[in-house]
């Protein structure tokens, strides 16, 4: 199974931006905006391997500044440690 850091990165490596349209009529695919003009859609790859890294970054800071002062090992703790990445993520997507 991936692990969130993949699915993240998945995620926008298979998005077709809705706004916009590939000379196909199509959606035009994420990962040809972060791909740099003569270059390689590797390129554009890494980039979106970057932002999905950022984006964990970010949410496991805020999971730890929620927790900083009760997290424990307890299951309560881990149980609400769960929720709250589910709430960041919702919130990711209003």
């Amino acid at each position: 199974m991936s692990n969130l850091p993949d699915k993240i990165y998945e995620t926008i490596r298979w998005y077709t931006c809705s706004n916009m349209e590939d000379e196909h009529n199509e959606g035009y695919p994420a990962v040809d905006l972060f791909t740099p003009d003569n270059e390689t859609i590797d390129k554009g790859e890494e980039e979106i391997r970057i932002l999905a890294d950022e984006i964990i970054d970010e949410l496991a800071d805020n999971i730890r500044e929620l927790h900083k002062n009760e997290f424990t090992d307890s299951v309560s703790g881990y149980n609400q440690a769960l929720d709250d990445v589910i709430d960041i993520i919702r919130g990711l997507r209003e």
